[in-house]
């Protein structure tokens, strides 16, 4: 008797799973496949796929949402989170969220293309992860919603992980900790190629907090998110997190890190970023205590710190800063792009300082030391090679000349490039100064007169 071969075994086991799952359809105004998004919920096995038609769903069985210990899928039957919404409708007084995953180390489910708005609770205004429960969202908007103690959005924690894609979060509002995402007890959350705005945190971290967890972003805008105490983007404490390809703007903290702080934490390199107009009392920009990571391929432009730090901050940090531009910083302090306290050490490498408005380049207090290498320092209000870094003007490879920037007006423009002749890139062995290499020919400067411009066209 012949046997039957493994991969037809397989080909029909996979065929039969296919045939299991099935596609639920749910309207707002209750008909349908059945009346709510709960309703469906309770009637779906793994890898079903519950579709929501455009429309607003609010009320009973369309919020607070207990999503199984088994992977589903969530979406919008025309893809579009715009013409479908989940409103929580969620108060002071009547507290609702949209989803609450606690499956105790199972589920996995995916939520595709929605908007969920105006969710109101304790802890993650829109979203409850916990008890080592899994998700996913893609394509998803979060807006208007409000964690009374952390998570304004989405709060993840005790052992749990979130995925967030090509989300927006805007306007969510924590008293606490984490205005739109906070991650707490081991919790894990990679986002990637989405946008928080708007965001605004009581705590630390105006758009994401990470405490005792693991945070990794790349290609994610954050703007203009708030906080009241550290981290107006980001705020870490005894977490592990990266990230990079991201663009910070307009951030602010009340205290530490307009941008990102991050204390006692560790990870891989910060890299290929933008920090433009964030601002904080230290560290306009980043600040970064007793966490020692790479800095590299940034730009720091127009960040400011009323007290140190106009773009970056080291308290008790060892770390290098390698391929970086730092223009238009300030600080009403000392150090307008760079001020590293408690016995930080810094190793500065291939990084252009320029025309810092205020402020030394950079100042080291408490036994801290920068030690530069192929860099250029020039035009800062406050005084270029001073400080820490007097007598480093000259030696390997460092040099005090205008950097020729392609534009005239670079933090204006945002255009950090350099021409072709620039000292930054006929520097000797040490190659192209900064992050954004040549884009542009010698722009020539010729005396003339109106008579003889005049003489042109005659």
């Amino acid at each position: 008797m012949r046997s039957t071969p493994l991969f037809l075994v397989a080909l029909c086991v996979l065929q039969l799973s296919i045939v299991q799952s099935a596609t639920y359809l749910v309207d707002p105004d209750g008909t349908g496949d059945f009346p709510t998004i709960q309703a469906a919920v309770n009637a779906a096995v793994e890898d079903d796929v519950i579709q929501l038609s455009d429309g607003t769903f609010r009320g009973d069985g369309n919020r607070d949402i207990d999503m199984p210990a088994f992977p589903i899928k969530i979406e919008s039957l025309n893809g579009d989170p715009a013409l479908c919404t989940i409103d929580c409708e969620g108060t002071a007084k009547a507290h609702y969220r949209a989803f609450v995953f606690d499956a105790g180390g199972v589920n996995g489910s995916w939520v595709y293309r929605i908007t969920i708005q105006n969710g109101y609770a304790d802890l993650g205004g829109a979203v409850l992860l916990e008890n080592d429960s899994q998700a996913s969202f893609g394509t998803c908007v979060f807006s208007d919603n409000y964690g009374v103690q952390d998570g304004g959005a989405i709060l993840c924690k005790q052992y749990s992980s979130v995925g967030l894609s090509f989300c927006t979060f805007s306007d969510n509002e924590t008293a606490g900790d984490g205005g739109a995402l906070a991650l707490s007890g081991l919790a894990t959350s990679d986002v990637g190629a989405s946008r928080f705005e708007g965001n605004v945190a009581g705590g630390g971290g105006g758009a994401i907090s990470a405490a005792d967890s693991h945070l990794s972003f790349e290609s994610t805008d954050f703007i203009t998110n708030t906080a009241g105490g550290s981290g107006g983007a980001i705020d870490v404490y005894d977490s592990y997190f990266d990230g990079g390809n991201s663009t910070f703007r307009e951030n602010s903290a009340t205290v530490l890190g307009g941008a990102i702080y991050a204390f006692e934490s560790s990870g891989a390199a910060i890299d290929n970023s933008d920090f433009i107009a964030n601002s904080a009392a230290w560290g306009g920009a980043i600040a970064l205590e007793r966490s020692n990571r790479d800095l590299m391929g940034l730009t720091f432009s127009r960040n400011s710190a009323t007290d140190g730090g106009g773009a970056l901050l080291s308290n008790a940090s060892y770390f290098d800063v390698y391929s970086c531009v730092f223009t238009g910083n300030s600080t009403d302090g000392a150090g307008a792009a760079i001020m590293a306290n408690s016995s930080s050490e810094l190793s500065v490498e291939d990084v252009i300082i320029a025309f810092s408005t205020a402020g030394e380049a950079i100042v080291c207090n408490e036994l801290s030391s920068a030690t530069l290498s192929c860099c250029d320092v020039f035009g800062n209000a406050g005084g270029d090679y001073v400080d820490c870094v007097a007598g480093q003007e000259g030696v390997d490879g460092n040099i005090n000349a205008d950097p020729e920037f392609c534009s005239s007006t670079p933090d204006d423009d945002e255009n950090w490039s350099l021409q072709s002749d620039s000292p930054c890139v006929t520097a000797g062995e040490c190659g192209v100064i900064g992050n954004h290499g040549v884009s542009c020919g010698t722009t020539l400067v010729i005396e003339t007169s109106w008579s003889a411009i005049k003489a042109r066209f005659d």
